[in-house]
């Protein structure tokens, strides 16, 4: 811990101006780049916690000679195929707000933006080298980069025309049933990840049970008996997750409200559907012995869902009528 300190103290500066050197160029004329820097801060920093750092050649060597430096995409063991799946997915939607944040309001390329995030990607896993807790792993570099270009091609649906005279992107009026699908495949998604081996029990007294010890639980207590790093990694996951889910649905509502109900109904309809999602996911967990159900798991994940829901919401495209 003193010696992360330290090595701020001494080279803090020239990381954030480093960093900031980085993300500077794409993000010129773009208003959303203070949250773009304060988000890959935050992958930063959470990459680099719980700062129990090491400059000794020694404990590097060690670490690879243990195997936690994997230079193989894909060839780590992490623990059965629902364990990786899960973790992938977390990474690829981590790096995902960072594609679409540098897009938007920006004229740079798209091939540009996708070699920055590369450059930062690997920035992050060489410093990870000289964490002595965490596993440096080239697959993280490629979840970013693929993660990355799924944000970049989605903020082409949000972008502002840089020309007053360009035709932003039709996004919802052509894409809906895209919107439908690609939420029904989350849905799915989430479905395997919460409810994975399906192991379900019918017994209703026991799921009675259940619910009564997941409304009535602490907040957080469950959380309470892993260490502060998990911890904090299960919450940011739980919340994240759920973005994907509430901007679809937000999607779907603008659909809807272009061609087939009034905006206001089908705004409160699909925003019911997005706070019913991580509701129903933590219900189906009551009849599935090897899960927890807990009412914090889905606080956290309906406030996943609400930002997503929301950034739909301020990130609309603008349709301009040519003269």
């Amino acid at each position: 811990g003193i010696l992360g300190v330290l090595l701020w103290l001494a080279a803090g500066n020239r990381l954030t101006r480093w960093a900031d050197a980085i993300v500077a160029p794409a993000a010129k004329a773009n208003r959303f780049r203070p949250l773009l820097q304060l988000y890959v801060a935050g992958i930063f920093i959470y990459g680099l916690l719980p700062l129990d750092l090491t400059l000794s050649a020694t404990e590097v060597f060690r670490k690879w000679r243990d195997g936690r430096v994997v230079l193989v995409p894909f060839s780590f063991d992490q623990g059965g195929i629902a364990l990786t799946a899960y973790n992938m997915l977390s990474d690829l939607g981590m790096w995902i707000p960072v594609g679409f944040l540098w897009r938007l309001g920006t004229s740079t390329r798209s091939a540009a933006i996708i070699a920055g995030i590369t450059a930062i990607a690997a920035a992050l896993e060489f410093f990870k080298l000289f964490v002595e807790s965490r596993i440096t792993d080239s697959t993280h570099i490629l979840l970013a980069v693929l993660g990355g270009s799924v944000g970049v091609t989605l903020a082409r649906f949000f972008r502002r025309p840089a020309n007053p005279d360009e035709v932003a992107p039709a996004g919802e009026s052509e894409f809906g049933l895209l919107w439908i699908v690609l939420c029904v495949i989350w849905l799915g998604v989430l479905v395997q990840i919460f409810w994975f081996p399906f192991n379900v029990s019918w017994d209703l007294p026991a799921a009675a049970r259940r619910l009564r010890e997941a409304v009535t639980r602490v907040p957080f207590e469950v959380l309470f008996y892993q260490d502060y790093l998990h911890a904090f990694t299960d919450l940011l996951r739980r919340v994240l997750f759920f973005v994907p889910f509430g901007a679809f649905c937000g999607l779907i509502a603008r659909t809807l409200a272009r061609h087939r109900l009034p905006a206001a109904i089908a705004r409160w309809v699909m925003l019911a559907t997005a706070v019913a999602g991580p509701v129903v996911i933590e219900l189906g967990q009551l009849f599935l012995p090897q899960k927890t159900p807990d009412l914090t798991d889905t606080v956290l994940g309906i406030a996943g869902a609400l930002v997503g829901y929301a950034l739909v919401r301020r990130f609309r495209p603008t349709t301009v009528t040519p003269a």
